[in-house]
């Protein structure tokens, strides 16, 4: 008889663990993040954008913190000879 309730109480508190911490994740997914805080992109992620939207080849990227969103100045080679440098946005990927 006790190995059974000893059983069936381990048995509730795992569904209940299972249950809280399925539903803090679920609140943590569908909360929108906090007033403030950027996703942003990484600075992999804007010189891949930069180098689609241009068609140049990237010579580096740096990181501008002058303001908020982050942002993002790549230096591409777009054509021999030619460099550009674009400034991608890092909350919505535009370039600037």
């Amino acid at each position: 008889m006790n190995r059974d309730l000893s059983s069936k109480c381990r048995l509730v508190s795992f569904l209940s663990l299972v249950w809280v911490t399925g539903n803090v994740a679920a609140d943590a997914l569908a909360s929108p993040p906090p007033r403030g805080a950027t996703l942003g992109l990484s600075a992999a992620q804007a010189a891949e954008i930069a180098r689609e939207t241009t068609g140049g080849q990237v010579l580096a990227v740096r990181t501008l913190v002058v303001e908020e969103p982050r942002t993002y100045a790549v230096r591409l080679l777009v054509n021999p000879g030619h460099v550009r440098t674009v400034v991608v946005d890092s909350d919505s990927g535009t370039l600037r």
